[in-house]
């Protein structure tokens, strides 16, 4: 998996991360609006230091279509 930037665009086939996340449950969450609305997501947990979620891990949510998946998680964020 190709990592990118989140604000990275042109590529269709550019996986990009649009969401990042410091709790399993929050990522879950979004990972489940995204695929009620027929959009390929997948997890990414980024753990450098190997401690965990609560020294500074972080869960990414990396997806083809960024745009569209920004839209349908800040809609449901309002």
């Amino acid at each position: 998996m190709k990592k990118s930037h989140p604000k990275a665009q042109g590529n269709p086939d550019e996986i990009v991360a649009v969401a990042h996340f410091d709790n399993e449950l929050s990522a879950e969450i979004a990972l489940t609006i995204l695929e009620a609305q027929r959009i390929e997501a997948s997890l990414v947990r980024d753990d450098p230091a190997g401690m965990g979620l609560h020294r500074g891990a972080r869960i990414m949510v990396f997806v083809r279509d960024a745009e569209k998946a920004r839209t349908v998680l800040q809609a449901e964020h309002d």
